[in-house]
């Protein structure tokens, strides 16, 4: 029989003592929390709750987190994962700005890897993990506690047991681009390289508050219009202890986000381009083809985006515009083709064209809705088939004549010379 026990060294108050420190805690997490909430001199919101795999804010901003890999990373959120209700350390000072004990926070589990990591050094293409707005932050701060874990597991047969004591610290590789990164406050937290976060020292204790070696505690802050951020996992590993067969040591960290009481500057806007398949009017009852290209040339999203016919100049029934799926939201830069069709009558025969006009509409997540400049198509009659110049009909009946004439001529004058 073999087992093996994974722990995380903390150590947490018990009894009385740790339920007066839990309230106390409590009462200390609403006051600080409605202060940050609120306060303009913070000019920051932290989360108000958490629960499943998201983060909601006092604005109604939400981040979502997704995540990949071959040994099952997670990030669930939690109500109040961030600092000590898990046994981890808190110290206020890491954090700018502060977050309060207690907050709420994704609890990121990045497990090891036997076959991706070695004993002892660093390690890639453990996964990835996505932090997604639900609409786009200026600037906004992660803020991690507890960057790498300490742990030890037993492994027993026939009451015979080894001991494996490792270190492991996950890396986060920013691959999102246009946004740049800088720590803003904490202890044993860097940035490498201009986009990986890592320990500045690979061994260390387990909590925060530990002030000789602690693990990785502290703020990085995103400059940026940020939509979404995605990070590629990699890890430390050093097995200290045990054997190469046993699995190396997981690393759970809270990861929560602040972002700025104030709304970011967008620049919404939405163009239109409208055109027609067919380039002339032949005869009624002809099928007329549009199409409507509507780009987002915005920075935002715009859901919904509409077309409308402004200008008609047919007499027939007006045509009934239809757009795809992707209508009903469109990110910032694509774009979608509505399309509608229209049967000419013999009165837009007689008035030699057909005339329209439209405009493209979309909403944007905040502010009042924008609206493309106007588009026309043109579509004019053709005079080809009109008895005044068909070469079948006026025109050859304007050669034969010619013809018959050249004949007599020429007849004439073979006349007159046979005279002379």
């Amino acid at each position: 029989m073999s087992y093996f026990l994974y722990r995380r060294k903390a150590v947490r108050p018990k009894g009385l003592f740790r339920k007066a420190g839990l309230v106390l805690a409590a009462l200390a997490v609403f006051v600080v929390g409605a202060l940050v909430a609120v306060s303009p001199a913070n000019a920051a919101q932290v989360p108000s709750s958490g629960a499943g795999g998201a983060l909601t804010y006092p604005s109604g901003v939400t981040v979502t987190a997704t995540t990949s890999g071959p040994d099952g990373i997670s990030a669930p959120a939690s109500a109040d994962g961030f600092g000590t209700t898990d046994g981890y350390g808190y110290t206020a000072s890491d954090w700018t700005p502060t977050v309060p004990d207690q907050s709420p926070a994704f609890m990121v589990s990045v497990p090891g890897s036997n076959t991706l990591c070695p004993d002892y050094g660093q390690c890639s293409g453990l996964g990835t993990i996505t932090f997604t707005f639900s609409e786009p932050v200026l600037n906004p701060s992660m803020h991690i506690d507890e960057l790498g874990s300490y742990t030890e597991s037993s492994s027993c047969v026939n009451s015979v047991c080894t001991a494996t004591k490792n270190d492991t610290a996950t890396n986060l590789t920013l691959v999102t681009p246009g946004v740049t990164m800088a720590v803003a406050s904490g202890t044993n937290l860097q940035i490498v390289g201009g986009n990986t976060i890592r320990t500045v020292t690979d061994t260390y204790d387990l909590s925060c508050s530990t002030v000789s070696a602690p693990p990785g505690c502290g703020t990085v802050t995103f400059t940026g219009l940020v939509t979404s951020l995605t990070f590629n996992i990699g890890s430390f590993t050093a097995l200290h202890s045990g054997t190469a067969a046993q699995m190396h040591g997981w690393d759970v960290f809270p990861v929560t986000f602040t972002i700025p009481d104030a709304v970011p500057p967008s620049n919404p806007a939405i163009s239109l381009v409208k055109s027609v398949a067919e380039t002339a009017l032949t005869s009624a009852g002809q099928v007329l083809h549009y199409s409507f290209l509507v780009t987002n040339t915005g920075d935002v999203t715009l859901a919904p985006v509409t077309v409308a016919e402004t200008a008609f100049s047919g007499t027939g029934s007006a045509p009934a515009i239809s757009c795809p799926a992707g209508a009903a939201s469109l990110a910032a830069g694509a774009s979608v083709t509505c399309t509608a069709t229209y049967s000419v009558t013999q009165a837009d025969i007689d008035a030699g064209s057909v005339t329209n006009t439209a405009v493209a509409s979309g909403t944007p997540p905040t502010g009042s809705g924008v609206v493309s400049a106007p588009s026309t198509a043109v579509v004019p009659y053709t005079t080809l088939g009109s008895p005044l110049v068909d070469p079948l009909v006026g025109g050859g009946v304007l050669t034969v004549g010619l013809m018959v004439g050249a004949v007599i001529l020429l007849v004439r004058r073979r006349r007159q010379a046979a005279e002379i």
